[in-house]
């Protein structure tokens, strides 16, 4: 009977001291994310127009990203995105067509995101790595074709 005693005491009230730890935990964690919260959002942020920058995503995640805007690519309509992957300049019978490819982590499956830009000099060489940064802009012609692209504002040669 004295065993049974301690035992039913320990079951009942460790519940209420393990609560009182975890309410001043959560509540040291709390006080510390807004003090994270107050720092960030004094400090300028340096691309405060860029929606979506993929340079700072993993392979696997940039690649489900840019095959989610190959399949919609309406959700991201005026979307400013920073790209990173291989240039590639394809010939075509109305012009040159540029495109930054970027390669899934194992780098088995690419893709292509065409993009416009006037290069007057320094245009990349094929396979070059370059760093796309602009407008994500969807066009549907006359008979119905949807086309994505980034109108890019900034090339960086990597």
């Amino acid at each position: 009977m004295k065993i049974q005693l301690p035992l039913i005491f320990i079951v009942l009230f460790s519940p209420v001291v393990f609560s009182g730890c975890k309410a001043k935990t959560l509540q040291k964690s709390q006080e510390s994310l807004s003090e994270q919260e107050i720092s960030s959002s004094s400090q300028p942020k340096e691309h405060s127009k860029l929606d979506f920058d993929l340079t700072k995503m993993g392979a696997n995640l940039v690649y489900a990203q840019v095959f989610n805007m190959m399949l919609q690519p309406e959700d991201y309509a005026g979307k400013v995105f920073r790209l990173k992957g291989n240039f590639a300049c394809y010939k075509t019978d109305k012009g040159d067509v540029f495109a930054v490819v970027i390669a899934d982590a194992l780098a088995c499956c690419q893709q292509g995101i065409e993009f416009k830009y006037n290069f007057t000099k320094n245009q990349p060489l094929q396979n070059q790595m370059i760093e796309v940064t602009g407008k994500y802009t969807v066009e549907t012609s006359s008979d119905g074709i949807v086309r994505a692209f980034v109108v890019a504002d900034k090339i960086d040669l990597l």
